[in-house]
C-alpha cells in the first residue's frame, strides 16, 4: 500500500502487519497519514529526521501507545560498490535454501531487534523463491545473506544482512552487501540504502568501507501491542 500525500517524496508505504514507512514528509502531511493508518494497526512507524516523531504525536493523541524509539543511520551508496578481497562467490537463493534463510532471519530477529514481534518460521520458509535473498559462498558453503527488503522507483533497500557469530570478521557480510548493491544499481536505480542502529560502529564500519555514506538519521517507534482504543459502538 502506498501513500501519496503532496510533491516528491511526500510520500509512505505499508504492508499488513508490517511499519508504515516514511518519505519526506512534513508535519502536517505526517499527521494526516497517521489519521488515514491508524484503522490499520501497523507494527510501528519508520522514518527519517523528525517524521517518526510527528506521526507518533498524532497517533498518541488517536490513542495509541509506543515503545521508546530507536535510533538509526540511513546510508546511500550511488557509485560502483567497493567489492573487498574476500574468498567465495554470491548466488541468488534458490527454494532449496529456505530452511537455511528462515534459520538465519530468525536468528538476526532475535539478535538485532529482539523486542519487535517475531516472524513465523512458516512464512519465512516461502520467501526463497521471490529472488529477493542473495548468499556469500565459501566452497560452496553459505556463510552471509543479504536481502532486497523493498524497491521503491529510485531505490533500492537492503535487509537483513546476517553472518553466523563464527563466522564474522572476514568480510563476507560486506562481500554480500556490496554484490546486492550491484545488482540495485545494474536494476536502473539511482542508490541501494540500508539502516543501521546509530550505536552499532562496527556495521557503520563495515559498509563505509563499500562505499555507503550517511544520508540522515531516522527512528523507529514500535506500537505497543493492543494499544488501540477499542471501536465506537453503533449510534
Amino acid at each position: 500500500m502506498t501513500f501519496s500525500l503532496g510533491g516528491p517524496g511526500a510520500c509512505a508505504i505499508y504492508s499488513p502487519g508490517r511499519n508504515v514507512v516514511l518519505g519526506e514528509l512534513g508535519e502536517a502531511e505526517t499527521h494526516r497519514l497517521a489519521e488515514l493508518c491508524a484503522p490499520l494497526r501497523p507494527e510501528g512507524v519508520l522514518g527519517p529526521d523528525g517524521t517518526a516523531g510527528w506521526y507518533v504525536d498524532r497517533a498518541r493523541a488517536l490513542g495509541q501507545a509506543f515503545h521508546p524509539p530507536v535510533a538509526q543511520v540511513i546510508h546511500a551508496l550511488a557509485a560502483p560498490p567497493r567489492h573487498p578481497a574476500v574468498p567465495g562467490l554470491p548466488r541468488l537463493a534458490q527454494p532449496e535454501d529456505a530452511a537455511l534463510l528462515a534459520d538465519w532471519i530468525l536468528a538476526f530477529h532475535d539478535e538485532a531487534i529482539p523486542d519487535d514481534p517475531r516472524p513465523s518460521r512458516e512464512n519465512l520458509l516461502t520467501v526463497a523463491a521471490r529472488g529477493r535473498h542473495f548468499l556469500w559462498t565459501r566452497e560452496g558453503r553459505p556463510v552471509a545473506l543479504a536481502r532486497i527488503a523493498r524497491w521503491t522507483r529510485r531505490c533500492g533497500a537492503i535487509g537483513p544482512v546476517y553472518t553466523p557469530p563464527a563466522l564474522r570478521n572476514q568480510g563476507f557480510a560486506a562481500a554480500i552487501t556490496a554484490h546486492v548493491a550491484e545488482r540495485i544499481l545494474a536494476e536502473g536505480r539511482d542508490c541501494a540504502a540500508l539502516y543501521t542502529k546509530r550505536e552499532n560502529p562496527a556495521a557503520n564500519r563495515c559498509y563505509a568501507k563499500i562505499g555507503f555514506a550517511p544520508v540522515c538519521g531516522s527512528q523507529h517507534y514500535r506500537r505497543v501491542a493492543d494499544s488501540d482504543p477499542p471501536p465506537a459502538a453503533p449510534a
